[in-house]
């Protein structure tokens, strides 16, 4: 829960830099709430718990292999992959973005997904501002005040926002 609370200020700044994009955001199941809370447009949803039974594994994989085939057709501007593993990365690979942005140190040979891979030190630096960095290849600085994430009417918010344009994938 931690990595995802930790990227909803990434979703907020993309929203407010660029309201007319649309975001998606994959996450395990269990964090979908918070995903849409952060102001994500559409969240799509695997079931890592899947994997733990072997008597669910084809559910799992059916679970992954949906996911997977609708990435390719959003044409998607931005692929970022905050979570920097090798699930995340193929995920982020899928989305075949015209840009996708990870971090160089991200483990399970996640970076080799990425054309621009983000350079950060994460023993200086909390998560969440390690995830902000990201938001600089995409033309977004660093703010000192972070958005809110109190919940806000649906209509209001898809009006203020808007629907119009797949622009970004996160993993």
């Amino acid at each position: 829960m931690g990595d995802v609370a930790c990227a909803m200020p990434v979703v907020a700044l993309i929203k407010e830099r660029y309201p007319d994009a649309s975001v998606d955001w994959l996450v395990n199941k269990e964090y979908a709430g918070l995903a849409k809370a952060a102001g994500a447009d559409r969240v799509l949803v695997i079931d890592r718990q899947a994997w733990k039974k072997i008597s669910s594994w084809p559910k799992a994989l059916f679970n992954y292999l949906s996911v997977a085939a609708k990435l390719p057709f959003q044409h998607y501007d931005y692929a970022i992959d905050l979570q920097g593993l090798l699930r995340s990365g193929i995920f982020t690979a899928l989305a075949n973005a015209k840009k996708a942005i990870g971090f160089a140190d991200g483990r399970e040979c996640s970076p080799i997904f990425y054309d621009t891979k983000v350079t950060v030190n994460r023993k200086l630096t909390h998560s969440t501002l390690c995830n902000l960095e990201v938001l600089k290849e995409i033309g977004i600085e660093k703010k000192e005040k972070w958005p809110s994430f109190a919940p806000a009417d649906t209509q209001s918010t898809l009006d203020k926002f808007g629907l119009r344009k797949k622009g970004f994938f996160i993993a």
